[in-house]
């Protein structure tokens, strides 16, 4: 029976699959394989690049393309290819070299398709690039190579409120920002999210909005619940967060993923 056909049910991975630990839990793995063997769908939506998220996709029954670098990119994982792709122009650089004159303590990323560069330091990158397993090194901006997917700016979150306020005002209408965790401040090209990605995606595996499921924790997250019928967060989420969810599932550490299979059993039983 396969009581899922043509549903499609994506998940955030940091502070939603992923537990405290940074690690998948087998409850939430066996509930996405019970999902998957009765006939749904299956994928990832995270602001991670493909590098940093590949580890975890051989724990998961994926079986659709991913999106990556918070609706940047769309990738097949049987194919190991694009499909979808939207890069930030090269006026970034010159954008966060002037934050980095306005804002001396903000640590600044580059996320591009093979690698994630660091032009300037803060505490919050250092614990960024140890929870991802890189090396921490400093590279100038001249020398990152181009194409970039998404920029970083980490620092502690008042500080990054002054840092969005100034970036906002300067280059209003060139990008869009979003956030994924307190100390980051994610910016990527004007059109790209992870609601826009999913409605690519869903286009592509021919997905109806209304058969669409999912679950995230954060401010990044948010343009996929309108772009779903269903949507999900774990207790975890911030209250503002969570009055936007269809449904508040258990947080992070408790098998959220389990406790959104277990609403789309009860839905299509």
């Amino acid at each position: 029976m396969e009581k899922f056909r043509n549903v499609l049910l994506a998940s955030d991975l940091d502070g939603t699959l992923l537990n405290s630990e940074h690690q998948i839990d087998r409850e939430n793995r066996d509930a996405i394989r019970y999902f998957v063997e009765n006939g749904g769908t299956f994928t990832v939506a995270t602001g991670r690049p493909t590098n940093v998220a590949k580890p975890y996709f051989d724990e998961l029954a994926i079986n659709a393309p991913v999106i990556l670098y918070n609706g940047g990119a769309i990738y097949d994982l049987k194919t190991e290819r694009m499909l979808y792709l939207k890069k930030l122009g090269d006026g970034f650089f010159g954008a966060a070299k002037d934050v980095m004159r306005r804002f001396p303590e903000v640590g600044v990323e580059f996320h591009t398709l093979d690698e994630i560069y660091l032009a300037s330091y803060s505490e919050a990158s250092k614990n960024h690039f140890e929870i991802i397993h890189k090396e921490f090194v400093l590279t100038p901006i001249d020398e990152i190579r181009s194409p970039v997917i998404k920029g970083l700016f980490t620092q502690s979150p008042d500080y990054l409120v002054d840092v969005a306020q100034y970036f906002e005002e300067k280059f209003r209408g060139q990008y869009s920002m979003t956030s994924s965790f307190p100390f980051f401040l994610e910016i990527t090209d004007k059109n790209v999210h992870k609601g826009n990605a999913l409605t690519e995606l869903s286009k592509l595996l021919h997905v109806d909005k209304s058969r669409i499921c999912v679950v995230g924790d954060s401010f990044n997250d948010v343009e996929m619940f309108g772009a779903a019928g269903m949507s999900c967060a774990p207790e975890n989420a911030s209250e503002e967060i969570k009055k936007q969810a269809s449904f508040v599932v258990a947080d992070n550490d408790h098998f959220a993923l389990a406790g959104a299979v277990e609403i789309l059993d009860r839905k299509y039983s």
